[in-house]
């Protein structure tokens, strides 16, 4: 011992990692940020579309879990709008478990013409795949998993309820009763009168909303949600929110995915499609100052009960009985393919029987037809600003 004191040297105490959500390392004594793929992020859901299985409950098998399309669900939600004067559509998020409510819980203007009722569906991606006596159908949220995907961008509106004329406007209001005996021709120009944003359903949110429904419910059994009911009165499903109905019968207009009556005893003009003297579907409209036009299939003149969906590149959800196999009310995909002209106005939806209340029921009416059950939903395509 000669006095002296040797020091122990210790360690700096280690700085912790930022607390900030993100994923870190320690390189070299720094804290380094984890930069995490962007495909860890997606979450895709696929089904495969049997379209020879007879049996409704069999008809659809889920090959990748649900991540995707709950994400979508999640993201989806009722608003009501209005487009600003510069064009921009001011929207205000509606109460998920109660549409009768905004988001922070102050009463609903539900009524106001102008103010209309929407569901809107999020930023997504999406793709078919043509496979031995089927399809599958993929959904993504969060990012596009590769380049066989197309996109939903989130900038479609679709009217919560069947829609409403007054003074020559086209409205997407509660408590009024769904207009009928109006031409297709007359339903567009309402809409548009309303701005150059404006149109009728479209053949694409007919397409998704059938495709969302077999990939969330994992069937095509529709009733899973309900037939619905012949009221015309709009507005019966505002306390639903965006909760689907159950089992809704004749007493009980439907629900689903915040669209009341998305099928129901009224047929449905859209806006963009017609069927020309050879039975081809064609898609002909102009958004963003692109006009796109397109043979979506070939629609046969029969009026049948289908066995299967043509799904397509765009997810066209176009009924197809190709197959030498029959289908009825209880089989198939429990859809009706009603095609009485050879030219006319091609319809989604339902017609006034019971048992033709059905998801993704088709159908082509007289050119410029008017009846008591022809009707339509409003629609809107454009910039949207969502309000917190």
């Amino acid at each position: 011992m000669n006095g002296t004191t040797n020091a122990i040297s210790l360690p700096n105490k280690i700085e912790e990692a930022p607390m900030d959500g993100k994923q870190y390392v320690r390189v070299n004594g720094t804290w380094k940020e984890i930069e995490t793929k962007k495909e860890d992020n997606i979450k895709i859901t696929a089904i495969y579309f049997d379209n020879r299985m007879e049996d409704p409950e069999s008809k659809v098998i889920r090959i990748i879990d649900r991540g995707g399309i709950e994400a979508i669900r999640e993201n989806s939600h009722r608003y009501t709008g209005e487009e600003d004067s510069y064009g921009i559509m001011q929207l205000k998020q509606l109460d998920d478990l109660d549409g009768t409510k905004y988001a922070d819980g102050t009463t609903a203007n539900l009524t106001t013409l102008g103010l209309d009722v929407w569901m809107k569906l999020p930023n997504f991606w999406y793709k078919s795949e043509a496979v031995l006596d089927g399809y599958k159908l993929y959904v993504a949220y969060g990012g596009k998993p590769d380049d066989t995907y197309k996109e939903w961008d989130g900038k479609e509106l679709i009217g919560v309820y069947k829609a409403f004329v007054n003074s020559g406007l086209l409205y997407s209001v509660s408590g009024k009763s769904a207009t009928g005996n109006v031409t297709k021709t007359n339903f567009k120009k309402y809409a548009r009168l309303r701005g150059n944003k404006y149109s009728l359903v479209r053949w694409s949110h007919h397409s998704m909303m059938t495709m969302l429904f077999y990939i969330y419910y994992n069937t095509v059994n529709f009733k899973v949600v309900g037939a619905g009911d012949g009221n015309r009165t709009t507005g019966m499903t505002n306390s639903y929110g965006m909760q689907d109905s159950s089992n809704a019968t004749a007493s009980q207009p439907l629900n689903f995915w915040g669209l009341e009556s998305w099928w129901n005893f009224l047929w449905e003009f859209m806006d963009d499609v017609e069927i020309n003297s050879y039975y081809d579907l064609l898609l002909n409209y102009t958004w963003d100052s692109t006009t796109k036009t397109r043979t979506i299939g070939n629609f046969q003149p029969n009026d049948v009960w289908c066995i299967g969906i043509k799904w397509g590149e765009e997810c066209d959800a176009l009924l197809n009985n190709s197959y030498d196999m029959g289908a009825s009310e209880t089989t198939g995909v429990l859809a009706y393919h009603y095609n009485n002209p050879s030219i006319g106005d091609l319809c989604r939806s339902s017609t006034d029987g019971t048992n033709f209340r059905a998801l993704a029921n088709l159908g082509c009416v007289n050119k410029n037809g008017t009846h008591y059950n022809y009707g339509t939903r409003l629609a809107y395509r454009g910039e949207i600003n969502i309000q917190l």
